[in-house]
């Protein structure tokens, strides 16, 4: 049980409020196998999308039908009952009108691939909507910031944030676990640095001094570039002003300054974002 304390409802489903495919199925599922795509390497949006797209075509849904372990859970269905329900009950998370999967991942993959109208399940009310889909911003391409350093102190023009969540194989891991201002800390000497595939960033940083005078300015130029055929995984990149207090409290900000954010980001995110920008 997700929450051992709570006492779940009984309710019958309509498949259509859930609009998510769920993607942790195990090695267990013969379509992902299929599909070529591994559930414990490949990103939640990798296997989201090819779940969604495979739902188009029927000899994808072939492979489904003559799977030992799925192909029991139409006989079930086709009568209009929910697979071992008793047994080991479906269980979702449900807030306003919408549901996620808990457990039943593979019964409800099937149900909404063989076009089952409803499933009977227990049901856990969530109290807010951090389970709900950010929408994306933006498109991919390339992207400047600059911003100057006087005396270790005063800062001038804007910095870039950026963070890519869940990707195992990142250069810098330390950008998966938190959103990372990009300063003069990532100096790769203007070179390019390709993070992950289609995602590269060059933070070029010079010091000068004033003749005449210790006053020392430091000059940090941060490029980053977007491939359109990016690595299929979360990416959020947002601008801020360097120096200056920014107020990260509401969505609308946020949302202003983002310039690209692609993937499964949630609204639970974006209190992490701004808990770590704070």
């Amino acid at each position: 049980m997700p929450f051992p304390f709570i006492e779940p409802k009984i309710e019958i489903v309509k498949m259509e409020n859930i609009k998510e495919y769920p993607t942790q199925l195990g090695n267990r599922c013969k379509l992902l196998r299929e599909l070529g795509l591994n559930p414990y390497v490949d990103t939640e949006e990798e296997i989201m999308e090819a779940l969604t797209e495979a739902a188009e075509t029927p000899e994808y849904l072939d492979i489904c039908m003559k799977s030992s372990h799925c192909s029991g859970f139409w006989k079930k269905f086709s009568v209009g009952e929910t697979p071992f329900f008793k047994e080991d009950p479906v269980q979702l998370l449900k807030y306003q009108d919408v549901y996620w999967v808990v457990e039943g991942k593979h019964r409800v993959c099937f149900a909404k691939r063989t076009g089952v109208k409803e499933i009977k399940a227990h049901i856990y009310e969530l109290s807010d909507d951090g389970k709900v889909l950010l929408p994306e911003i933006g498109t991919p391409g390339r992207f400047a910031f600059d911003y100057m350093e006087v005396f270790s102190s005063r800062q001038e023009g804007e910095k870039a944030v950026l963070w890519l969540k869940d990707v195992k194989d990142l250069r810098l891991i330390e950008l998966s676990w938190k959103p990372a201002v990009l300063d003069k800390r990532f100096d790769t000497k203007g070179e390019f640095v390709e993070l992950v595939k289609g995602v590269k960033v060059s933070v070029s940083v010079k010091e000068k001094t004033k003749i005449f005078s210790l006053k020392k300015t430091i000059q940090v130029h941060t490029e980053i570039i977007i491939e359109p055929d990016h690595k299929k995984t979360k990416i959020w990149l947002l601008k801020i002003p360097a120096g200056k207090p920014f107020s990260l409290e509401k969505a609308d900000a946020i949302n202003k300054n983002t310039l690209y954010r692609y993937g499964c980001w949630r609204k639970h995110h974006l209190e992490e974002l701004i808990k770590n920008l704070m």
